[in-house]
């Protein structure tokens, strides 16, 4: 079979494996370089970035700011709870926070005294106390926050 003068043959195995060996040792190389360096460079340049990220000072303020907050929320809480609301149960006649609706009775059914009664009953309800409560906490810290700022 010819193709004019020049006959049709394909290449021998041994040209084709040669060049498959060349190729594969190449990549083989390419590989030993990259899979040295790349992970140390990206390595280095995550802890330099991070270094970068903790020094500035807005990082270190927000951080100071964030612990603070919740040692004042603390704070502000215990005074809410323990200082604030026992005087406006005394007023209800109820301890405030422990104000619920039950919308499904639980077994045994109600009356409960206590969120966690109803919650182990397993009674549905709406701890309308609690978040009263949870209000007037937000409102101290809110006016606490507005007297330092001001």
């Amino acid at each position: 079979m010819t193709d004019g003068d020049r006959p049709l043959t394909s290449p021998s195995e041994t040209t084709i494996n040669n060049d498959t060996n060349n190729r594969l040792a190449i990549a083989q190389e390419r590989m030993a370089r990259v899979s040295n360096t790349a992970p140390i460079k990206k390595v280095e340049g995550f802890w330099s970035d991070f270094k970068a990220f903790i020094n500035r000072g807005n990082v270190i303020d927000l951080a100071v700011g964030v612990i603070i907050g919740g040692a004042f929320g603390a704070i502000t809480n215990s005074a809410v709870q323990d200082m604030l609301m026992p005087f406006v149960g005394l007023a209800t006649g109820t301890q405030f926070e422990e104000a619920l609706f039950v919308l499904r009775n639980g077994t045994p059914p109600p009356p409960y005294t206590t969120r966690d009664q109803a919650k182990e009953a397993g009674a549905v309800t709406v701890n309308w106390g609690n978040f009263i409560q949870q209000i007037v906490n937000f409102l101290l810290i809110s006016l606490v926050l507005f007297f330092v700022i001001k």
